[in-house]
């Protein structure tokens, strides 16, 4: 079609096509963006104005940016003469200036732009050796200066989005864990920013919250407290949009020009001034126009010089010749309470990127030998962990660095290793995450994990770890996956654990039991009850062969309990329940998990017999023992809690007590409503039984939560047939809150 015209049509559509591509792209940027892309209309301005200072991994670009101009001045001439492209160089500006200030960028977008230029160097060397003009050759050359252009426009977007929205939440999380609130965990973000908002809007207290360098209002508005009147809030940013919403006022604080930035720096050393003042004035404005007129930098400066009683032409000679000590003063910092010193970011990347590869490795495995030293140790025994959250939350932001760290070097180079002491930390921060419900967080690092482990030179330690791996992942398959597929998972690590010599039988009697556990899930009651009875042998032989007798672990007692309700063998069940209550009573260290689970299963068991005011009791027993070991509302597990007791107040006639705890465990299951649908869907279903109970006046709002609890069980299984029934939602639920 673009064959059939001729030269001066088809020099036409280049032209008003790239104008349309500009004109789109730019009405896609963020109201700040114009003001740089409009400052950069060529290559030679990207090169004197901006490379010339950029860090090193942005400023490599620069020999690409020589094929680039051969190419985009081909487009001028012959694709689309006439045509306005300072949008490319200006945009390109845009993006790498943004790349600049987010440090998980600084790699990947030089290295992707220098892959792009690479396609217009190899058409530059197509038309040298064959010049040509012809049609394909402006279409191919058309087509490139597009993808350009649009990849440029996207990544700005993209690095925009990715990584703000997580740097709000985490500052939520920090807010969240600094002041305790109840729930709070370091890696729930989601839960932490919910809890936040509760206590904005509740506390009596007068608080002040700083949103700094906020980039949109679409960033900001999901972390924006509403309807508070105790605190206040201030926002940084250049986004001058913000200052009518979410802002009710605004103040603009712009960069002084050298001449103001250097009257400011003598203003405040007006009494620490040399005698030479034209020396010193001179010093001042070169010292201003090194800090581009930044006040606060201007400020600090002044007290750097006040402190060391220096002349002002004195520390401009030190600033020259040290700077890097300079540096390092601004971004290190310690902590005068907790004597903890933090690094800025910016210094790590860096250090970093000069370091070479062995260099990496040695100073990667030194940060993990430091932190491995400090994190909990796990006791294999013990197969759970929730008596040790807090030591554990207290190191879970340095392990998932390392661990990404660890992912980002390992992609750039397959030399890098991981120390044995890495994935030690990561099996226990796997069961960490699974305990606190971090689903996706544990089904990465369990990934991640893996590649780590596969690099161990020793094939006992290997497999070991892949042991340990697959267990978690199979634990975590049956929550967000199926569990079939989790039991595949949960038998190859029994293989593996079965050719090991010594056999950790320990470890073979969780992970029997685990499979045990999917089985339930399954509701494949009778295998279930094999695996635990086998886990039960692996026990006994574990400690027999230490020389001791010791009661069978408490998981395991009530994980047999509950699958006796499932054989519907309710007295033995009641049996093996008194019995485990009784064990967890009597431990020195009370555990809370299992102790609230054996309480939700004398729940479960007495809703079986229609028991239901006895089983109401239960599970708000359960509940309580929950809360009382400072576990997390937003817990799952609590969420099944209080949907048994709302089922159990409607099993009673109870309607509006029914309703309110249907309603609070719905706040919870909504949080996980992508990944734990059916969870959701039945407290909607129940909710919708409730109303329709509860008179005709609420049939309508009934029915349309009816049709949305269908709606997420179909999400687990498209094919179900039965969507009208309270089992219809249990039986594709995992075993622990069904």
């Amino acid at each position: 079609m673009l064959g059939n015209m001729d030269s001066a049509e088809l020099e036409e559509f280049f032209k008003s096509n790239w104008a349309n591509t500009v004109k789109r792209h730019k009405l896609s940027l963020e109201p700040e963006d114009p003001e740089v892309v409009d400052a950069f209309s060529t290559g030679e301005e990207l090169v004197d104005k901006f490379l010339s200072s950029a860090p090193s991994s942005v400023a490599l670009i620069r020999p690409a940016l020589g094929h680039l101009k051969v190419f985009v001045a081909f487009f001028e001439a012959n694709t689309a003469p006439g045509s306005d492209v300072s949008y490319l160089w200006g945009s390109l500006a845009c993006l790498l200036k943004l790349v600049s200030r987010k440090l998980q960028a600084l790699d990947n977008v030089p290295r992707m732009i220098k892959s792009l230029a690479l396609k217009a160097e190899a058409f530059n060397g197509y038309y040298t050796r064959s010049p040509v003009m012809n049609t394909v050759l402006r279409e191919v050359c058309f087509d490139i200066q597009l993808q350009l252009t649009d990849f440029i426009t996207v990544s700005i977007t993209h690095i925009r989005y990715t990584g703000s929205a997580t740097i709000e939440a985490a500052g939520m999380t920090d807010i969240a864990v600094r002041l305790k609130l109840p729930g709070a965990q370091p890696q729930s973000h989601d839960e932490n920013q919910i809890l936040v908002q509760d206590w904005f809007n509740t506390t009596e207290c007068k608080w002040l919250v700083i949103f700094d360098a906020v980039e949109s209002a679409n960033v900001l508005a999901p972390y924006w407290p509403r309807g508070s009147r105790s605190g206040r809030a201030i926002i940084t940013s250049l986004n001058r949009s913000l200052e009518f919403d979410p802002a009710a006022s605004g103040i603009e604080i712009t960069s002084w020009d050298p001449q103001t930035g250097a009257e400011f720096l003598l203003f405040l050393l007006k009494k620490n001034i040399g005698r030479d003042l034209l020396s010193e004035s001179t010093s001042a404005l070169t010292l201003s126009e090194k800090l581009s007129g930044h006040a606060l930098a201007l400020q600090s400066m002044a007290g750097m010089i006040y402190e060391g009683e220096f002349s002002v032409q004195e520390f401009t000679t030190i600033f020259s010749e040290a700077q890097r000590n300079l540096t390092k003063r601004a971004l290190i910092k310690r902590d005068k309470d907790s004597r903890v010193v933090t690094v800025h970011p910016m210094v790590q990347t860096q250090f970093r990127h000069y370091l070479k590869p062995e260099q990496r490795q040695k100073a990667f495995n030194d940060t993990v030998s430091l932190v491995s030293s400090v994190v909990p140790k796990s006791d294999m025994e013990k197969g759970q962990l929730y008596d040790s959250w807090p030591g554990y939350d207290r190191y879970l932001k340095h392990v998932i660095n390392l661990r990404d760290i660890f992912d980002d070097e390992r992609r750039a180079s397959s030399s890098f290793e991981a120390p044995h002491k890495l994935c030690e930390m990561l099996v226990d921060y796997q069961r960490v995450l699974y305990e606190q419900c971090a689903f996706e967080e544990c089904e990465r690092t369990c990934a991640v994990n893996r590649i780590a482990a596969s690099t161990l030179s020793s094939e006992v330690d290997r497999d070991n770890l892949e042991g340990a791996i697959l267990s978690h992942q199979s634990q975590v398959t049956e929550i967000i996956g199926d569990p079939y597929t989790a039991m595949k998972i949960c038998q190859q690590e029994i293989d593996i654990r079965l050719c090991e010599t010594p056999r950790k039988e320990i470890i073979i009697a969780y992970s029997t039991c685990n499979l045990g556990l999917l089985y339930s899930t399954a509701n494949d009651f009778p295998k279930a009850l094999e695996c635990l009875k086998e886990s039960r042998r692996w026990w006994v032989s574990h400690f027999r062969g230490k020389g001791e007798e010791r009661d069978l672990a408490a998981s395991i007692f009530v994980y047999e309990a509950r699958c006796m309700i499932g054989l519907n063998e309710y007295d033995k069940a009641e049996r093996l329940l008194e019995q485990t209550m009784a064990q967890l009573l009597g431990e020195k260290h009370l555990n809370f998990g299992s102790l609230a689970y054996t309480h939700f299963c004398y729940g479960t068991l007495d809703r079986c017999r229609r028991r239901f005011e006895s089983a109401e009791a239960h599970f708000i027993e359960a509940q309580n023992t929950w809360r009382s070991g400072d576990q997390s509302r937003l817990h799952p597990l609590n969420a099944g809690m209080m949907y048994k007791i709302g089922a159990c107040c409607l099993d009673q006639g109870k309607i509006d007590a029914a309703i309110k705890h249907l309603k609070d465990s719905m706040a919870v299951t909504e949080f996980y409503s992508r990944t734990l649908p059916v969870e959701h869907g039945r407290n909607l279903f129940k909710l919708s039984e409730a109303l329709t109970q509860n008179g005709e006046a609420h049939t309508a709002e009934a029915d349309a939560l009816r049709d949305r609890a269908e709606y997420y069980l179909r999400r687990k299984k498209p094919d179900v047939v039965e969507a009208g029934t309270e089992a219809a939602y249990d039986a594709l639920l995992p075993i622990y809150w069904k």
